[in-house]
């Protein structure tokens, strides 16, 4: 059978308008919040962990006729449109400009690729909870170790937020050798030709239980794939205005740490962000920015002699058990003008957050880091889904 675009009916189920609250989250700071979601999922797959993973970001253009099925989905978008005609503003303006723009001689794409990871694992079968299912078909899932950075299976809409009309492609090459691809539209519940009811998300696939389809897909023509790892292809790239340096400021800012271990190296189209240039792109940030001078003194505390690193005890609790002596390590360093803050982060080494207003008259910085197994599981648990706070609680 040929790859068709499916979407399959509700059977009297939820219908759902543009608005889609995994997408929304996203929305105002979409291109740091792609980076932030992107890395952490690639250091979470990582295949060797005696080498770097290694995330690229490329933009192209690519030809109309080319996008996978592109009449089709034009279609799909007519149904739309004739089914919240005067029933839902914000999801009539959408499908305008997702029909605007698919009706241009080009699309702008924005390939984001990863390499020494696994690939997404599964894509084989129809089995729940492979890399793959969690990926692609599950909502609100995320079946990650206890040293992940990812928990609430969330971040996976980010990418959407950047594509102006929610349609990404998939492509990878698992550690087993299998090439496979898929297309996502997350859109909205339209009215079919036999007037059934969709769900809104569709599915570029090969069967009506969008399964991956094998093989690359192929996008981008400039681009082989030759090593496992994982391709999202954002379609209708949202392109802002100085984007790159959107995306090299929050590599910088969010994974400064796991950089400078040797952990991450991410390229930009041309540029490189590694542990070798790192401390010049940092020094090279605007000081005016609040955010950029802490950064730069937690920079500074990475690479000082003056560095005290300070175990955590052993310490036994009655409900979550004993944490042993170096599960965690405090790194902290007294100088002048410095931030008076602690940056805290997990295992994966993605800044989380900032503890301040611990001293008005020491001047430090710090940084604490979860290196333990048990102590990350049980941190883990306790996190946000922004990433951001640590809620006793939960």
């Amino acid at each position: 059978m040929q790859p068709f675009w499916h979407f399959p009916a509700t059977a009297g189920g939820q219908v759902n308008s543009i608005n889609n609250a995994g997408i929304e989250t996203f929305r105002g700071n979409e291109l740091d919040s792609l980076t932030r979601e992107i890395c952490q999922n690639s250091l979470d797959a990582v295949k060797d962990e005696s080498q770097p993973v290694v995330v690229e970001f490329k933009r192209f253009d690519l030809p109309a006729e080319k996008f996978p099925n592109h009449a089709e989905l034009l279609d799909v978008y007519k149904k739309c449109e004739a089914t919240w005609h005067d029933r839902n503003p914000k999801s009539e303006q959408f499908i305008e400009q997702a029909q605007q723009l698919l009706t241009q001689s080009t699309v702008h794409f924005l390939r984001v690729s990863d390499f020494n990871t696994k690939g997404l694992e599964g894509a084989d079968s129809t089995e729940l909870g492979t890399p793959w299912s969690s990926l692609i078909r599950e909502a609100g899932s995320s079946n990650k170790g206890d040293s992940s950075g990812g928990s609430f299976g969330i971040g996976k809409s980010a990418p959407f937020a950047n594509s102006k009309i929610r349609t990404l492609f998939y492509e990878s090459l698992d550690s087993s050798g299998f090439q496979s691809h898929i297309g996502v539209a997350n859109i909205m519940s339209f009215k079919k030709d036999d007037n059934e009811t969709t769900v809104g998300a569709g599915y570029y696939t090969k069967d009506e239980y969008s399964t991956a389809i094998p093989g690359f897909l192929g996008l981008d023509a400039k681009f082989n794939r030759t090593e496992t790892g994982t391709d999202i292809y954002i379609a209708a790239f949202e392109q802002k205005e100085n984007w790159q340096e959107a995306i090299r400021n929050s590599v910088l800012f969010n994974f400064f740490i796991t950089i400078h271990q040797q952990k991450l190296i991410v390229h930009i189209e041309d540029e490189t962000i590694s542990h070798e240039n790192l401390g010049v792109l940092i020094d090279a940030l605007d000081e005016s920015k609040e955010e950029f001078r802490h950064l730069k003194s937690y920079y500074e505390l990475l690479t000082s002699q003056k560095a005290i690193a300070v175990p955590s005890p052993k310490r036994q609790y009655k409900t979550i058990g004993t944490f042993e002596e170096g599960e965690a390590t405090l790194y902290i360093m007294k100088d002048d003008d410095l931030n008076r803050r602690v940056l805290m982060t997990r295992k994966a080494g993605m800044r989380l957050f900032e503890q301040n207003r611990i001293s008005g008259s020491i001047s430090f910085t710090g940084i604490l880091i979860i290196t333990g197994k048990h102590m990350n599981q049980v941190f883990k648990e306790m996190e946000n889904p922004a990433h951001t706070e640590w809620q006793p609680n939960r």
